[in-house]
């Protein structure tokens, strides 16, 4: 019970939508709470009634906490707005972006690699350029010879270098700078519908009202084994 968040509240503030992610953890770890109480009797046959019903209520809602544990992450933050609120491996969108976000130089050395193995050049780069953003730069022999791929664009050339461009770099350009910008959304949509489930769970405010009730009679049963 003292690990027992409170449900009612959490919820009140999820309704309201004021929650934070700390009130779906509380959710969660009021359910883990009420299942570890739960497995605390052993035969219920020897209970008052209202003590009965109350166990009765507690190990329901277990999909929703195991949803929970698998969306949450172990440390969160106090606001949503920080970040870090959904745990790596949850949602393949939010990894992605997340692995732009976080790790583009790593990205952008894997396709250099690989372009150049694909279009035979050992010196390929790729650069940002601040105009063009992230382009293909090749020496200028190597650019004469790339100008007729039909999966290169031309973008520019000097004398000593030339700069392609290709669809998929184009795209990725895009998605590193907006990178930061699509994993707080989509973070924001997988809050929005974690809070929903919750909301949605009928069992919730039935088993928070039990974990109540627990609570009384324990205080109650605290109090007779003291004497007082």
């Amino acid at each position: 019970l003292k690990r027992a968040p409170d449900i009612a509240r959490a919820l009140g503030r999820l309704s309201l939508g004021r929650g934070q992610p700390r009130d779906l953890s509380a959710v969660r770890d009021g359910l883990a709470a009420a299942r570890v109480a739960a497995s605390a009797f052993d035969n219920k046959n020897d209970l008052p009634s209202a003590l009965i019903r109350a166990v009765g209520q507690l190990g329901k809602a277990a999909a929703l906490e195991q949803e929970l544990v698998r969306a949450l992450a172990e440390e969160l933050p106090a606001r949503l707005e920080d970040g870090g609120v959904i745990a790596p491996g949850y949602d393949v969108q939010l990894d992605d972006s997340r692995a732009l976000r976080d790790n583009s130089r790593r990205v952008i050395a894997s396709l250099q690699n690989a372009y150049a193995d694909r279009f035979g050049v050992t010196t390929l780069k790729i650069k940002h350029h601040a105009q063009l953003g992230y382009v293909i730069e090749v020496p200028a022999a190597a650019g004469k010879r790339l100008k007729d791929r039909e999966d290169l664009l031309f973008r520019q050339g000097t004398a000593t270098s030339s700069r392609f461009c290709t669809e998929e770099l184009s795209e990725l350009d895009t998605k590193i700078s907006e990178a930061a910008d699509h994993a707080a959304a989509r973070e924001r949509v997988l809050f929005r519908q974690l809070a929903e489930a919750a909301l949605a769970e009928s069992d919730l405010p039935p088993l928070a009202q039990a974990l109540a009730v627990l609570d009384v009679f324990q205080s109650c049963a605290g109090l007779a084994a003291g004497g007082s």
